[in-house]
């Protein structure tokens, strides 16, 4: 079914420039309502821009240029102004929201962190303790390692200086130095 002009423009006649659903935030005639208004669902965008090429919610009046009334503008300035205003409360509101539901959050991640660290803090070994066994433990290896416990672990003590064996000098009535084992 093909819509003339003539239909589309008695819907056109039909909407009222203080009616918000009747347009869009551009100020130009609502398809939908068009469409509804006309009993047609197949009227387009281009269909209504061809059929009344100046008609907007400032200028509503069809086949002329006309200038709208200063009523009509402020009425529709007004509309729109409270219109943003409150799309903008609206998206304020559902920030603030957000916004207090991700503090929530992050106070019980920040609590729940504090628990978990003094949890580790209290079931950890002190650090301090930690140090003192490594070096009693290191102090009990190389004490062990000192005395020998084979001959032959003497004997390399011996001659690396570190034995019991170390040759003393005793001076004596002869003034001769004598080399005698220490013991």
């Amino acid at each position: 079914m093909t819509t003339n002009n003539d239909t589309i423009i008695a819907a056109l006649e039909k909407l009222d420039p203080t009616v918000n659903e009747y347009w869009t935030n551009d100020g130009l005639p609502n398809v939908e309502s068009v469409r509804s208004l006309a009993g047609d669902n197949t009227i387009t965008r281009k269909q209504i821009t061809e059929a009344a090429p100046q008609f907007t919610r400032a200028n509503p009046k069809l086949g002329e240029q006309a200038e709208p009334a200063p009523e009509a503008v402020e009425t529709v300035a007004r509309n729109t102004r409270e219109e943003r205003i409150t799309a903008i409360v609206l998206e304020l509101e559902t920030l603030d929201a957000e916004i207090d539901e991700r503090t929530l959050r992050r106070t019980k991640l920040h609590e729940e962190k504090d628990v978990l660290v003094e949890d580790r803090e209290r079931n950890a070994p002190p650090v301090l303790s930690n140090i003192r066994k490594y070096i009693n433990a290191s102090h009990k290896r190389s004490s062990r390692a000192s005395t020998p416990s084979t001959p032959l672990g003497a004997s390399m003590g011996r001659r690396t200086g570190h034995g019991r064996s170390r040759p003393v000098f005793h001076q004596g009535a002869s003034q001769t130095p004598r080399l005698t084992p220490a013991g």
